[in-house]
């Protein structure tokens, strides 16, 4: 609730410049203690993910490197 909240002041906000959330934007809700915000679609206009890559690196709603050391073929 208070994410969408914000999310609705930036783009009120952002209006009276002539600027807007991009379409592309994603949101990705990081909680290493409960994992009851599968269920989160999407926050506003942003689609809620459980990762993506970044700058080459994959970040995950965990908190943890663990995904992205699997995929890079670490040990």
């Amino acid at each position: 609730e208070g994410l969408v909240a914000l999310l609705n002041i930036l783009e009120q906000d952002s209006a009276a410049y002539g600027l807007g959330i991009n379409y592309k934007t994603k949101v990705i809700i990081v909680d290493r203690e409960h994992d009851n915000h599968r269920e989160i679609m999407s926050i506003g206009s942003c689609a809620v993910v459980q990762s993506f890559v970044y700058l080459g690196s994959l970040i995950d709603n965990s908190g943890s490197c663990e995904n992205e050391i699997r995929r890079r073929g670490w040990p």
